[in-house]
């Protein structure tokens, strides 16, 4: 099972409450709504992030998705997933993209230590601290070999 909405948008200040209510009424993983009306909330979500992104679609773009929607489910929900990491990463500027994978290594051992969610995120902020305060005092190669360690591309 995956993670519920707030693992997601703890840190997100919603000024209508709409995450409250989507909680509220279709629980915290979403399990009292169906499948067609999760689709159609990520398709929603996606369009209007699509109008937002720069530039423009290019025709070859929109005869791939026509010609995409023709493999089965199950391919097309991989490559969801696959568009999902690509876009999702963060895009920062450095050096705060190296605070963040320092701050996600750390997390991530010290996380796995843990058993209890409910201390997760008073951990992540706590290990990003940390993680700034470490990457401050590396040298460049320093980092360098903590990347290609940690990250091997």
């Amino acid at each position: 099972m995956s993670n519920p909405l707030r693992y997601y948008t703890a840190d997100i200040k919603s000024d209508d409450g709409i995450l409250d209510e989507l909680e509220l009424r279709y629980g915290s993983y979403f399990e009292l709504m169906i499948d067609r009306d999760k689709w159609f909330l990520l398709n929603s979500i996606s369009i209007s992030l699509c109008v937002q992104a720069l530039g423009q679609t290019s025709n070859e773009v929109i005869a791939l998705g026509a010609r995409l929607q023709t493999l089965d489910a199950s391919t097309r929900k991989a490559i969801i997933k696959f568009l999902i990491d690509q876009l999702i990463p963060p895009v920062l500027p450095e050096p705060s993209f190296s605070y963040f994978v320092i701050a996600y290594a750390l997390m991530s051992e010290e996380l796995t230590k843990y058993k209890v969610d409910t201390t997760a995120q008073d951990l992540r902020h706590s290990f990003f601290d940390q993680a700034e305060q470490k990457f401050k005092q590396m040298s460049p190669n320093e980092l360098e070999g903590f990347l290609q360690q940690n990250y091997p591309a």
